[in-house]
């Protein structure tokens, strides 16, 4: 259904409306009935009594009428139906308007006629007949129906055909079927081929034509043989093939291709089945890629002549699981040259390690993409690296793992042992004058042993440096621990008894020194009181030192007022530091 609205709806103003409905289609006429209505709409009470005049073209055909307009509500001022004749194909668009002579005042305004103008489109008229085949192949000389679907029961229909160079008409008419004996003449026309036959229907009502359409079907004349089965997919070993042939006379040839590989022989004067072996060289062909695609051709024979077109067929070939990339070793090395010097093994907290893979190749075209190297939650991501420093010990697993363009993979594992080690450590550092003009140093010295094939590689050394804390440098004294596991006790003498002292102790072991612990100096010689005449300087449990001090006292030493102990080093003028 179309509408349109004729003038204006704003206020209360009288407008009309004009409808037009596809009532009904007559198949066999190629026409549509359709109905119409022009409707006046009074949402306010007209008050005219004069007659007027209203109208609706329909497709180009007028209808009109007259009458009074006054009163209210909605008012049909014309209604009808209409047969629409469709175009040849079935399809149908019209046109329609409608004007009315409405010619009153409203309020202060006049409203003259009003007209309006629309379109719609009808649905299509189906015309001519459909036509089918009940099979999408036949023999010559075999049956087949020809069935036919119309859109009227008046309509008939002339069938004809056309197959190679042969044409003809099959019959005339027909309803809605046809059982049709193909020529048995079709045989000749292309003789070791299939044909494509058309089959035409001419729609008829009566003597008029009405339309034309055609569908087609497949003549066998001699059907080449197929691949019924296959089996096998793996490149290098038996791919056998089973053929389906109609006539036991037949024999065949058959190729197969594979990548840049162009057509090999498989065999000729093949009857029922054959099979071959695909060489492995076939995998040189797709060194990207695990699989590819055999094309099979398959040839039939009638003696000399072939029958029908080459049958082609393409299966997916395997490389076979056992073609991998290959990795001939795994290298480990320290990369530390002093650790492979003085120990000859490797070493935690130590050691680096420098590790290559030798040896890695594709297999059959490939090539390797990826190379990667693990050990100790470790990765290095190349064919040769060196890890950070080995912070486990134990035997280690070093594995290597490479990957080539098929995305296949090899591995290799080596195992490494590492020593366990930590730096040497000092422990309870202690030092103290014993005498006016020596001082007792005191530690602790631990370091890790280090057994290679039965030899103890490691060793602790201490080192003692000291100084009066007027110099600019150090005095030392070197020496190697009793064991692994050694107590210091070393006395330092010559000291000058009105100095104060820094000692510093280091412990090594065969790597070197590695921690180093600053010690508090001692002060002067123990004096319980020294008093310098000439100055008035007071030095209290220590030898007087510092020239312009007025009062020295040992670092640390404090002043109790009563139970309360006083920091000097916070109210002295001089503290010995």
């Amino acid at each position: 259904m179309a509408s349109i609205t004729i003038g204006s709806t704003s206020g209360s103003r009288p407008y009309c409306t004009l409808s037009v409905t596809q009532s009904s289609q007559n198949i066999a006429n190629n026409s549509s009935t359709v109905s119409y209505s022009l409707v006046l709409h009074r949402p306010s009470a007209i008050s005219s009594s004069a007659t007027k005049k209203w109208s609706c073209t329909i497709n180009g055909t007028v209808h009109s009428g007259s009458g009074t307009i006054g009163g209210s509500g909605n008012k049909t001022l014309l209604s009808g139906t209409q047969t629409i004749s469709h175009n040849q194909d079935g399809t149908k668009s019209l046109s329609f308007s409608g004007s009315c002579g409405l010619e009153i005042t409203w309020g202060s305004t006049y409203i003259g006629t009003i007209s309006g103008s629309g379109s719609m489109s009808l649905t299509t008229i189906p015309r001519a007949s459909s036509v089918s085949m009940s099979a999408s192949t036949a023999y010559p000389n075999g049956s087949i129906t020809v069935n036919i679907t119309r859109a009227s029961s008046s309509f008939t229909h002339t069938l004809t055909y056309s197959c190679g160079g042969s044409s003809g008409t099959i019959a005339t008419g027909v309803a809605t079927s046809y059982a049709w004996t193909i020529p048995a003449a079709l045989i000749h026309n292309s003789p070791n081929a299939n044909q494509v036959c058309t089959v035409t229907c001419y729609t008829y009502n009566g003597g008029t034509h009405i339309g034309t359409k055609s569908t087609t079907f497949t003549v066998y004349c001699y059907s080449p043989s197929k691949l019924s089965s296959t089996s096998g997919s793996t490149i290098g070993s038996l791919f056998s093939m089973n053929i389906s042939r109609s006539s036991g006379l037949f024999t065949h040839s058959l190729w197969y291709s594979f990548g840049s590989k162009t057509w090999q022989g498989i065999g000729n004067g093949i009857s029922t089945s054959s099979s071959f072996t695909p060489p492995m060289s076939l995998c040189n062909e797709i060194p990207k890629a695990a699989s590819g695609s055999m094309t099979i051709i398959l040839r039939t024979y009638y003696g000399n002549t072939q029958i029908g077109s080459d049958q082609y067929y393409y299966y997916t070939m395997n490389v076979p699981s056992s073609v991998v990339p290959t990795l001939s070793q795994v290298t480990c090395s320290e990369y530390m040259s002093d650790v492979h010097n003085l120990i000859g093994a490797y070493v935690q907290n130590k050691s680096r390690l420098s590790l290559a893979i030798i040896g890695a190749t594709g297999s059959y075209g490939s090539v390797i993409t990826t190379y990667k190297i693990s050990v100790a939650g470790q990765t290095i991501n190349a064919v040769s690296g060196t890890t950070g420093i080995m912070t486990t010990s134990g035997n280690q697993t070093i594995t290597a793992t490479i990957t080539d363009s098929r995305g296949r993979t090899a591995t290799k594992s080596i195992s490494v042992n590492v020593l366990p080690y930590i730096h040497p450590k000092i422990n309870g550092v202690g030092v103290e004058r014993n005498t006016d003009t020596s001082a007792l140093v005191t530690a602790n010295l631990l370091s890790t042993s280090l057994i290679v094939n039965g030899i103890e590689k490691n060793f602790s050394r201490y080192l003692i440096e000291y100084k009066s804390v007027d110099a600019s440098s150090y005095t030392q004294i070197e020496a190697s621990a009793e064991s692994l596991s050694f107590d210091l006790s070393k006395t330092i003498t010559g000291l000058n008894e009105a100095k104060s002292y820094d000692f510093r102790v280091y412990v090594g072991d065969v790597f070197g020194y590695n921690s180093a612990y600053e010690i508090l100096h001692i002060s002067t010689a123990f004096k319980s009181f020294d008093f310098d005449v000439k100055t008035g300087r007071i030095g209290i449990q220590k030898v007087l030192e510092h020239k312009d001090s007025i009062i020295e006292v040992p670092h640390g030493s404090k002043l109790y007022v009563g139970e309360t102990p006083i920091d000097l080093d916070n109210i002295l003028i001089f503290i010995e530091e």
